[in-house]
């Protein structure tokens, strides 16, 4: 995680230094976006899934977790971009994704209901899942709960006419297996494992309109298996749908 963590920090450097220079004609962007490719890890292996009793509940095992195939089917992103028009109407710039996700989990009860998924009162479980986290890390301490990430963004615009342009996009994220113990309803992680490095493009036309802009592509996924992802049985779908709405406002006026 080392390389995409510089790739964050370059990007917030980036951010700092365009908003130094800031012009008339650069844009604050606010952006919603909808991708569709699917990450799916079939054969989580039964040592991951058989996670340990709380140190403050005991020690010993809690019993395996019999889900082994989990899956993320899309992908939500909120953008907070800085962008910088240069001569000619080409934009270039960065930020920040929150990006979110359903995140697939299974819980196995080892207090009051052992073997089961029960809750209720006094209740402690184990966890197993998938999520979606970034360089930045997930944002808060319960990515199951919220489903979040904190992902660097940069963003490259071509005009091809007054109201339409061609954009190009850049990120980095991780699909990663992750476990834990959910107790007194927070979830605490015991252990997380990368599985795939991806590095989402997003090509897409871009409708412009007064202060709002719409973005209709496809997003492709250069993905990097690690060795846990192939033993996993890792596969993820390289192009999906991306459907954008943005709304801007110039940065000086």
């Amino acid at each position: 995680m080392l390389k995409s963590r510089k790739f964050a920090i370059f990007v917030i450097a980036l951010l700092i230094s365009l908003t130094l220079k800031a012009q008339k004609a650069d844009l604050f962007d606010f952006k919603i976006g909808f991708s569709t490719n699917q990450m799916n890890a079939s054969h989580v292996s039964e040592d991951f899934r058989n996670v340990p009793i709380h140190p403050d509940d005991g020690s010993g095992p809690s019993g395996v977790i019999a889900k082994a195939d989990y899956s993320v089917p899309f992908f939500l992103s909120l953008d907070f971009l800085y962008k910088h028009k240069f001569e000619g109407g080409i934009i270039f710039g960065g930020g920040l994704t929150l990006g979110c996700h359903f995140a697939d989990l299974e819980e196995r009860n080892y207090t009051n209901a052992p073997g089961t998924s029960q809750r209720g009162y006094g209740a402690a479980l184990t966890y197993c899942g998938v999520i979606v986290e970034g360089p930045l890390g997930a944002a808060g301490v319960h990515p199951l709960i919220n489903g979040m990430s904190v992902l660097p963004k940069l963003i490259f615009e071509v005009p091809i006419k007054k109201s339409l342009s061609f954009s190009l996009a850049a990120s980095y994220q991780a699909f990663s297996a992750i476990n834990g113990w959910d107790r007194f309803d927070d979830k605490e992680c015991n252990e997380t494992k990368v599985l795939a490095h991806l590095f989402p493009l997003d090509a897409s036309l871009r409708f412009n309109f007064s202060g709002w802009g719409l973005e209709l592509g496809s997003r492709y996924l250069i993905t990097s298996l690690t060795g846990t992802g192939k033993d996993f049985g890792t596969k993820i779908s390289p192009f999906g749908v991306y459907v954008g709405f943005s709304l801007n406002t110039k940065v000086l006026e």
